[in-house]
Order: structure tokens, then sequence, then C-alpha cells
């Protein structure tokens, strides 16, 4: 900015000499110069606060729309699912304020034992039918059940202890892998852990980790 400046100065400088009035040009100058100084790093530092402003504001909305989602009514004679069979049957539902269903008189079967993947495009439903198994909606019409018994009509503990979820994006706390492994179950012994690594496929990333399963998770670089 200062060298910007020095054609302007260069111009006006003699102009100044030969008006007299070099002494006032000179504290004019300096003035601007210190004060344009101070305007540019206040604006900055506003945008940064702004910005801030904006991103807590955003957060505070997600948090309130989770805050405020409605609770979804419990059955009040629970039944016991049994097995792990997955059956949706003629299933629709729309979110709130939309008017395409994301799910249209959807049906199908997922035996238990069996590895079945919904497989479609950005938008076609897949999530919203995952999340419709531990009930984080309710459908609008047809039935999902687990183990034959309606979602509706399974205890939430029951219907939590059945569900498994892994998200697309994930995060660790920042304690060791033993303590996030052990986040869901406390009394987890060493061999559950162990086995549970072992059927995500872990071993090979925990044999690089300098204290293995003791490791702290920012330490660990897990999933990178």
């Amino acid at each position: 900015m200062l060298f910007r400046s020095v054609p302007l100065v260069l111009f006006l400088a003699p102009a100044a000499i030969l008006q007299g009035n070099f002494a006032s040009f000179v504290t004019d100058f300096a003035f601007y110069a210190v004060f344009s100084a101070i305007i540019s790093t206040s604006l900055a530092k506003i945008m940064f606060a702004s910005s801030g402003t904006l991103l807590a504001s955003t957060a505070l909305k997600r948090i309130d729309t989770v805050m405020n989602a409605p609770i979804l009514p419990q059955c009040k004679n629970p039944k016991e699912p049994i097995g792990n069979g997955i059956e949706f049957s003629h299933v629709t539902f729309t979110y709130d304020g939309n008017d395409r269903p994301a799910l249209c008189d959807v049906s199908f079967v997922a035996e238990s034992g069996e590895t079945v993947a919904l497989v479609g495009p950005s938008g076609g439903g897949k999530t919203t039918a995952a999340s419709l198994i531990p009930r984080f909606w309710d459908t609008d019409e047809g039935e999902v059940k687990v183990g034959g018994v309606n979602v509706r009509e399974i205890a939430q503990k029951v219907l939590m202890e059945k569900i498994s979820f892994v998200f697309q994006s994930s995060r660790l706390f920042k304690i060791s892998i033993l303590e996030n492994v052990r986040a869901a179950r406390p009394e987890a012994t060493m061999e559950e852990v162990m086995k549970s690594l072992h059927e995500a496929q872990c071993d090979d990333i925990i044999e690089k980790l300098p204290d293995g399963i003791d490791t702290r998770s920012e330490e660990s670089r897990v999933g990178k």
C-alpha cells in the first residue's frame, strides 16, 4: 500500500512546495497514512467477527432444529422382535415442507445375515430408507419391520440395541482408541473390544499405532 502511494506523493509534494504548503502536506500525509492502516486493520477484524457470528448463528439454528424436533410416540405395550430381519412394506415418506415424497411405495426384505446394499443416485432415498429403520422418522404410509415387528411397536432401547451405524463423516473423541470403542459400552471387555476392531478390519491400523489401542486419537491419524 505504501509503495502504491509513491507516485501520488511524487506528484503532490512538488505542488505543495511551490505553494508553500509543504509542512501542511507532510502533516496531512502522515495522518492519512496512519489512519488508512488503522481503517484496513479494523475492517479486517470486523469482517472476521462477522464471519464468526454468521457461523455461530448457523450452528445455533441447527441445534434449535434438533432440540425442537418432535418426539416420536412410544408404544405402551412394546413387542419383542424375533431375529434381525428387516422388511419394508409399501413405505411412503415425505419430509416436512416437501411436495414430493423421498420414498414412494417401497418394498423389500433383508434377511438376517444377508449383506444388502441400497444403490442409487444422490437424493434417491437411500439414507432416508436407512433412517426409517431406527425411527429417526416415522413412515407416512406402510410399515418398517425389524424381526417381524413394526418398529413403532418396539421399545426404543431394544430397537437401538438392534442397530449400528457407520456414518460417512466419522470423528473420534480425543481419548484412546480403546476408550473410543468403549464409548457406547463402557463395560465391554478387552476381548470384546479387540473382536470389534478385528471385525471392522482395523487390525493393520492398530499395528501401526505407537501404543496400539492405547494411542490417543489425535496422535493416531486413524483413517488418514
